[in-house]
């Protein structure tokens, strides 16, 4: 019998600061991770700054998913970081 797995959705502000949510997709204690960006914030203008947040899930073995609501470049930057996303 499989286990039933949890799931962490951590909700992104505009405040919010790269390292933040690194710290807390490192903290928490499920294997799966869905981000929510609900507003306009800075860290979706870069790939860069979701692949770094792919990466620290990758490391320990998190699956991570972004929910990017109404926001066609954060998208995009997220495909192009490689992370999964849906926009609903």
């Amino acid at each position: 019998m499989e286990e039933e797995k949890k799931i962490t959705k951590i909700v992104i502000n505009k405040d919010d600061e790269l390292t933040d949510i690194v710290t807390a997709i490192l903290d928490s204690p499920n294997e799966r991770i869905i981000l929510t960006f609900a507003e306009e914030t800075d860290l979706l203008i870069s790939p860069i700054n979701l692949k770094v947040l792919l990466e620290a899930a990758q490391r320990e073995d998190k699956l991570l998913i972004a929910q990017i609501i109404q926001n066609p470049t954060g998208i995009r930057n997220a495909k192009l970081a490689g992370i999964k996303t849906i926009d609903t």
